[in-house]
């Protein structure tokens, strides 16, 4: 199977059923996550956290990436160590 490239919900539409076979929660989750909002992701038994979607970060970065190889932007240089 090949998944087309850009086609966001063509692996959702693939693991609907299964997804729906486990739980209404997940598959809310499922429909949440292609959506592009939070969902909630268990840890552990009892450790449910909050998860956000990766779709606004990459929309925006891919916007930031696309400047930069146009030369409309420098970009923005990261200082290392841990949380910056």
């Amino acid at each position: 199977m090949i998944l087309k490239r850009n086609n966001r919900g063509e692996l959702a539409n693939i693991i609907r059923d299964a997804i729906k076979e486990e739980s209404p929660e997940r598959l809310a989750d499922l429909k949440n996550a292609v959506a592009g909002e939070r969902v909630t992701s268990s840890m552990a038994p009892g450790m449910n956290v909050p998860v956000s979607s990766i779709k606004p970060f990459v929309a925006a970065r891919t916007k930031s990436v696309k400047e930069q190889l146009d030369g409309r932007s420098e970009g923005q240089r990261i200082s290392q160590g841990f949380g910056r």
